[in-house]
Order: structure tokens, then sequence, then C-alpha cells
């Protein structure tokens, strides 16, 4: 008994938090957001809604925590991180939607014990439907992790990021929908590092953003969207010595969000960008972007394609950004109603056009520099309820660079709490 109530709990608390991930890929109309949260809340109080969670990730043995290149310079540890949160809702007289999220997380390593540290997000929104049609939007978010930065710097840094967004669109009968959002974040970034935090790399990434987003939803499935999206970004670092950084950013994007249930799911996202430095240098970037994740599923079988493509800024001065590429694809099969297998493939290509000229540090005269990534995941995933399984995996990583001081490998043997069964 105690064990079904504890599959059962838990169950929950991560399908909410799965519910919270799929929302933010698509719009979802005032009304159907209203009737969703009356309809899936399990725990009440009054007027309030509340939805806990409860995530264990990274619990494993990982051969090379800090992705060092020699063998003599590895590090190998056991860590986990534990993340439970709580979102409560205020429903009121179908006009209303106020929301508070509280999201405290304990990131642990048994003997690199400095990497310890017990951090917290909160944020607060509210969703107010203006005339039957009128959906206006309000958040702030504080997000503060201790966890890697990049596939650059994969090293853990904390990094605090507030944000500030508003947005109102204009929704037809049919839950199509067309508006306009506006934003304002802070990111700060500290290196961790042993007995002290260095400030190197807070110098060099600490910036302010701030944009606005149209936006075009048209309903083309039950649960789906065809969407159009343009953006508009400005980026503003701190350090003067950083201002050859500062840019200004146009992009397009084009792409449907299939429906959760079905044999397809998921989102095809492609787009266009043209990214360029206000100060003279630094090279600009205008090309294709995407961010694609499809799941088919036949009979025991799942397959799983994705695609990703954007610019990061990089960590090493003068280069200013790197272009990562990243594909792959998967195949899940169930043995049966609680055993499934699991095998993912994914690959991985950065390259640094916007280099501006040479670095003083070990990064070199590498403006031609290209990396490629490739990594193989098998996992076994064990049903636990309906809704909930533990997933054990392997992962193995290996990196390879033109600067050859930069290849590297990664093992890692974890284990995981899943609501995708």
């Amino acid at each position: 008994m105690k064990r079904t109530f504890l599959a059962t709990a838990l169950s929950v608390a991560l399908t909410a938090a799965a519910v919270g991930t799929a929302e933010a890929q698509t719009y979802r109309s005032f009304a159907e957001e209203y009737a969703g949260l009356v309809r899936s809340a399990r725990l009440r109080l009054g007027p309030l809604l509340f939805f806990p969670s409860l995530t264990l990730s990274n619990l494993g043995y990982d051969d090379n925590v800090y992705y060092g290149g020699p063998e003599k310079s590895r590090v190998r540890d056991y860590h986990a991180t534990l993340s439970p949160g709580l979102k409560v809702y205020w429903p009121f007289r179908g006009t209303l939607i106020a929301w508070l999220r509280e999201n405290p997380e304990y990131v642990f390593y048994l003997r690199e014990s400095y990497q310890r540290a017990l951090k917290n997000s909160w944020a607060a929104g509210a969703r107010y439907l203006l005339f039957h049609r009128f959906a206006l939007d309000a958040e702030y978010i504080r997000e503060a992790r201790r966890q890697r930065l990049s596939r650059e710097w994969p090293v853990p840094v904390d990094d605090v990021v507030e944000s500030w967004q508003a947005g109102v669109h204009f929704e037809t009968a049919r839950r199509t929908a067309f508006g306009l959002t506006a934003f304002a974040r802070r990111l700060g970034y500290e290196e961790v590092a042993a007995g002290e935090a260095a400030s190197a790399l807070g110098r060099l990434f600490n910036r302010r953003e701030k944009g606005a987003q149209a936006e075009l939803f048209y309903q083309v499935f039950v649960d789906g969207y065809a969407f159009l999206l343009g953006r508009w970004m400005d980026y503003a670092f701190d350090d003067p010595s950083q201002y050859y950084r500062n840019a200004r950013e146009a992009s397009l994007g084009l792409g449907i969000r299939f429906p959760l249930l079905g044999r397809l799911r998921g989102t095809l996202n492609l787009g266009y960008k043209n990214f360029e430095a206000t100060a003279e240098g630094l090279k600009p970037y205008r090309g294709l972007t995407g961010d694609t994740g499809l799941d088919f599923q036949s009979g025991r079988f799942i397959l799983r394609l994705a695609y990703k493509r954007d610019i990061v800024f990089s960590v090493y001065e003068g280069a200013g950004y790197y272009v990562e590429d990243g594909w792959g694809g998967g195949l899940s099969f169930r043995l049966t109603r609680v055993f499934k297998v699991d095998y993912n493939y994914e690959a991985g290509r950065t390259a640094y056009p916007g280099w501006i000229g040479e670095a003083e540090s070990d990064f070199g005269a590498a403006s031609g520099r290209k990396d490629r990534q490739i990594q193989h995941a098998f996992g076994l995933t064990v049903r636990l309820s309906k809704a909930l399984g533990v997933n054990v995996a392997w992962n193995a990583l290996r990196w390879r660079s033109t600067l050859p001081s930069f290849d590297r490998s990664r093992n890692y043997l974890g284990v995981n709490l899943t609501t995708d069964f």
C-alpha cells in the first residue's frame, strides 16, 4: 500500500511538471487553460489549486565531471539533482488566472563537495481575459541554478536570470490567436572554483537582453497549431571590454505543433536569423535556425527525430559567438507493459565564424576551429505506475576538435524518474 501511494503521488507531481513543459512550446487559449486547471487539479484549498512536482535527475556516476581532456586531468564523482516544486493557481470567475511558482533545487556531489549547492527559483504571473477575446499576460521570473553553461563550457556555473514579460493575444472563436509579447532579461554568471568564485565568467557574460515577439497560432488539429513567430532582440553586455559583443538580431520562425495524442507528437520548427553586432569587427550571422523534436509511435515502437541549430555567445574573447548544430534520433521498444528499452544517438557540431582576432589563452588562433560531438545512450525504463517510471541509462560522449588539446570523452551511468512511458 505504501509503495502504491508513493508511486501515485510522484506520478501526479511529475505529470504536473511535464504538462508545464509542454505548454511552454505552444499557445493555449485562455478558456482551454482555465478549464484544464480546474479539471486536472488534485489538491485544492478553497479557491486555490495546487500542483506539486518532484524531479530527481542526474543521479549517477560520472567519469569526467569537468570534461577534462587528458586522462590524468579527469575528475570522477557521483552526483545528483533533487528539485521539488510547487505551483499555485487562483482561477477567478472565468476571467482571471493568477499563479505563483516556487522551485528550490539541491545539487549534490559526493567527492567534489564545493560543488554542492542549494538554489531557489520562483516566479509569479497573471492572465486576464478582456472582452472574451483579448488575453492579457504578465509574469516575473527569477531563476537561480548551478548547472552547465553550454556545450562549449560544460563545467557547472552559478547563474541568476531575472526576466519580465508582458503580452496581449487576440483569440478567435476556434482557438486561433495572434498577439505581441515584450520581454526583458538580466543574466548574471559566476564560475564555481574550489575555495573561491572566479569573476572572469561574469565579466565575459553578464548582460541585459530585451526584445519583442509577434506571434500567430493557427489551429490545424484538435490539439495542434501551425505557428509563425517574428522576434527582435537587443543584447547589451555589462563590462566595457565586452562591448564588441553588443548586438541586435531579427528572426523569423515557422512550424507546426503536433497533437500530444495520436501517433505523431512534438514540434517542427525552422527559421531564419539575422544577427549583427553594433560595433565593427564581429562578423554577422545570417542563416538557418531550428528547434525540432518529433516522436512517431507505431505499436510497441517509438521513433524519435531531432534537429537544432542556433548561435551561442562564446566564452572565448575574440570569438564572439559560435554556431551550434545538433541532430539525432532514437528508438524505444516496449518489451512488456512494465519494461521499455531505449537507444538515442546525438551528433553535434560547433564552428566559429564570428572570430575577430587572437585570444590570450590556450584557445589560440582558432578562427577555423570546428568541434564535433557524438553521443550514444542506452537505457531501460521500469514502469512504477500509469505515468511514472524509473530510467537507468548509460551515456557515452566523444568530442573531437581541430585543436587536439580540446579532444575529450565522457561516460555517465545514471538514474532518472520519468513520465515518458
